[in-house]
């Protein structure tokens, strides 16, 4: 097994897309092969193929976390709408039944005065006919004692 900066001097991940550059891009370099033992060139191919498959891994991973966190940000915004659809609405509902309590206030408060201006309208026309009531007691009094004062005389 070889070192991590062994591994990635033949295979990588482009910069440019690390930092949102676009797609992601693999680049292999082919390694130039040592003409000495067997050993160097086995070395050179296992160095070269580690390159490979770690890069490659990093390559998917850097996609999983890029569209793991793309799905929590569109799942973050989805309940983010969803709270104020539901903040309006009963916002809405709020305002609704406040106007519909304030109409009903003032409809039953107008009801109140009609019946109070009813109930002092009756009430003058009780002390009315109350008056014109003893207004002809007692002119009914008045002309029955000067009739039994003139039938007297008579």
């Amino acid at each position: 097994m070889v070192g991590g900066a062994e591994r990635h001097q033949y295979a990588r991940i482009s910069t440019s897309a690390k930092t949102g550059g676009g797609l992601a891009t693999i680049t292999l370099t082919v390694p130039t092969l040592r003409a000495a033992s067997s050993a160097s060139v086995r070395q050179d191919t296992e160095i070269w193929m580690e390159s490979v498959d770690s890069v490659v891994r990093d390559y998917y991973y850097y996609y999983y976390y890029y569209y793991y966190y793309y799905y929590d940000y569109f799942y973050y915004y989805y309940y983010y709408y969803y709270y104020y659809y539901y903040y309006y609405y009963f916002y809405f509902y709020y305002y609704y039944y406040y106007y519909y309590y304030y109409y009903y206030y003032y409809y039953f408060y107008y009801y109140y005065y009609y019946y109070y201006y009813y109930y002092y309208y009756y009430y003058y026309y009780y002390y009315y006919y109350y008056y014109y009531y003893y207004y002809y007691y007692y002119y009914y009094y008045y002309y029955y004692y000067y009739y039994s004062r003139f039938y007297y005389y008579l």
